[in-house]
């Protein structure tokens, strides 16, 4: 982050800016070091990420296509969890825990993670179908 570098947003009357530093780390680039942690302390005026940040690390460990990659997202917030509110973190264990679970229950005999997608939609489709 010694560059600093913006994003603008342009819509229907709006124009604003976003620094690169609001996005949350990612796997496939250098981990985040301690003058960055600093660096978003200041940016957030002490508080914690953003929401966003949450909804968008729950989202890479659903759609993490093997367990090593689900264990390296895993790994990634471990890193930056002093960042993120007690909400998000117990969030983000949560929806960790769901799809480590789902995982191990759907891939066994199966090699890929559309089988676990499709037994998810099914087990929803049996319990809605239930409740009806």
């Amino acid at each position: 982050m010694d560059n600093c570098y913006h994003i603008i947003f342009v819509a229907l009357n709006q124009t604003f800016f976003v620094s690169y530093a609001d996005f949350p780390p990612i796997l496939g680039v250098e981990a985040p070091k301690t003058q960055d942690f600093g660096r978003w302390y200041k940016r957030w005026k002490g508080k914690t990420a953003p929401d966003f940040w949450t909804q968008f690390y729950a989202h890479q460990f659903k759609n993490a296509l093997s367990n090593s990659r689900q264990l390296a997202w895993g790994r990634l917030v471990a890193e930056v969890k002093s960042l993120l509110s007690n909400t998000a973190l117990k969030q983000l264990r949560d929806a960790y825990a769901y799809e480590k679970y789902w995982r191990k229950k759907c891939l066994k005999g199966r090699s890929t993670y559309s089988s676990i997608i499709s037994t998810k939609s099914s087990i929803v489709t049996s319990n809605v179908r239930a409740n009806l």
